[in-house]
């Protein structure tokens, strides 16, 4: 799936850092305070990663009032210097250059509280890879994963949440992108198993090379006209995992075919120009999806080339079938769906159209 991302949101512990070792001593400190020994590591290796409110209560069984004093207990020990203790993955450093390199913006977020992640960047020296970090509080305001994203939203003034996916190795990193609306790539070098990652959303690589080649190989240059703006909702609910008319250009792109085109245009069409001879069927299925109006511009010999105003943005996702030509997008005639599928043939193109957009659908 193409995609427009601008910002990468990497997940700390487990996915940036190896910071096993100090979470684990702290853990392992915090419960012996209070008469527990847990020395099994798989059940250790829970903590990283998950916030401390979900950590302490899923491996001791304690209440609310007991897990705040584990967590006393957990940063006094934590913060006089095991918090130092953890290791840049391998991989990491050279893949944030990459990334910067090619215009993204890349920020950490993280369930531990911000200043003490902040703190640990610094000692290790990678701070200035990133662009800043978003954490937790120390209060408990902010605490899980999808706190932490909110807050980054809020922070960088972003609503176009299509910009954005989080990197990280757990299912709380999973399903935090995915109440959030956000796309989530999973990594199975850190803590998390990979059939969990999957299970809720995310996709999946070994190393940091395959996340680079993903996000860079899958990157969507649009070109249609109104791509700047067409970042409007879908007002169908059965369309709801559409994001906007990028993201559905991005399914239309594998959907266009010889099948779908115009009759009169089928000798001309290509793969390189899939756009031709699709453009009254694409544009009422816009309507569909994203509702506003359909109109026309005026072509050669009678007919109308269709595109869309929804949601307050002007847009056409056929337009590069014109290639260098410029159309004018003002002051043209409303189109109706009853006019033009009053010709079987156009309106047979709408449903496979319609119906092979479902099938993409589906397997999102």
């Amino acid at each position: 799936m193409k995609n427009n991302y601008e910002y990468i949101l990497w997940d700390f512990d487990g996915t940036v850092m190896d910071s096993a070792p100090g979470i684990i001593a702290s853990a392992k400190y915090a419960m012996s305070c209070y008469g527990i020994i847990e020395e099994d590591y798989e059940v250790l290796r829970t903590f990283i990663g998950p916030p401390l409110r979900v950590s302490f209560p899923k491996v001791t069984g304690c209440d609310e009032e007991m897990t705040e004093n584990f967590i006393i207990k957990y940063r006094e020990f934590y913060h006089a210097g095991a918090m130092y203790e953890c290791e840049l993955f391998p991989g990491i450093s050279e893949a944030a250059a990459a990334f910067r390199k090619a215009g993204y913006k890349q920020y950490i977020a993280t369930s531990k509280p911000q200043h003490t992640c902040a703190d640990i960047m610094r000692h290790k020296g990678i701070y200035d890879m990133f662009d800043g970090v978003f954490g937790s509080t120390e209060d408990g305001r902010i605490d899980s994963k999808l706190q932490v994203l909110e807050e980054a939203f809020r922070v960088l003034g972003e609503s176009d949440r299509s910009k954005f996916v989080l990197i990280g190795d757990t299912i709380y990193d999973a399903i935090g992108a995915q109440q959030a609306g956000i796309d989530c790539i999973g990594i199975t070098f850190g803590n998390g198993e990979r059939a969990e990652l999957e299970e809720n959303g995310a996709v999946v690589f070994d190393t940091t090379d395959e996340v680079l080649a993903y996000v860079m190989e899958n990157k969507s240059t649009y070109k249609f006209y109104g791509c700047e703006t067409a970042l409007c909702a879908p007002v169908n609910e059965k369309y709801s995992k559409i994001k906007n008319p990028r993201h559905l250009y991005d399914l239309l792109s594998e959907a266009w075919s010889l099948e779908s085109c115009a009759p009169r245009l089928r000798s001309e069409w290509s793969e390189d120009n899939k756009t031709l001879g699709q453009c009254s069927i694409t544009a009422f299925l816009v309507q569909d999806i994203f509702g506003g109006k359909v109109y026309g511009v005026p072509r050669p010999g009678g007919s109308v080339h269709c595109y869309n105003e929804a949601g307050g943005c002007t847009f056409d996702l056929t337009s590069e079938q014109f290639g260098d030509e410029k159309l004018s997008f003002e002051n043209n005639p409303e189109q109706h769906r009853e006019d033009h599928f009053a010709d079987a043939d156009k309106f047979a193109r709408y449903e496979y159209l319609k119906k092979c957009l479902d099938e993409k659908l589906s397997l999102c």
